[in-house]
């Protein structure tokens, strides 16, 4: 409830992506992407990812057993930080800030937080 207490517009451009065409082709992407999908995701099915992984050059699917879709993140967390950490390596791949100093901080600050 609380995700959708100020608009509906996520959900919404979220729904109108199944249905639409997103503006560019899957084959056009050039950088690093890493699909993250959990087997007993009861709202994106898991061969939806792994047909993104089909479709996207050098994708890596990462099908993560015994996880459903909010599950996922939680018991993968460092797993997928690592893999962000090491795209940020791949040369067409330039933020406006560093990721890898972001997602560092981020774990020092959650090693060094009182127990």
């Amino acid at each position: 409830r609380r995700a959708l207490e100020h608009s509906l517009d996520g959900w919404v451009d979220d729904d109108l992506a199944f249905v639409q065409p997103w503006g560019f082709s899957l084959e056009s992407i050039q950088v690093p992407v890493h699909i993250w999908q959990g087997e007993h995701d009861r709202l994106v099915p898991w061969s939806h990812g792994q047909w993104l992984a089909e479709h996207i050059p050098g994708a890596r699917f990462n099908l993560a057993k015994g996880e459903g879709h909010f599950s996922l993140g939680v018991a993968n967390r460092d797993q997928i930080l690592d893999a962000l950490i090491d795209s940020q390596q791949h040369p067409r791949l330039k933020l406006p800030f560093d990721p890898v100093e972001m997602l560092l901080e981020e774990r020092r600050e959650r090693t060094d937080a009182p127990t």
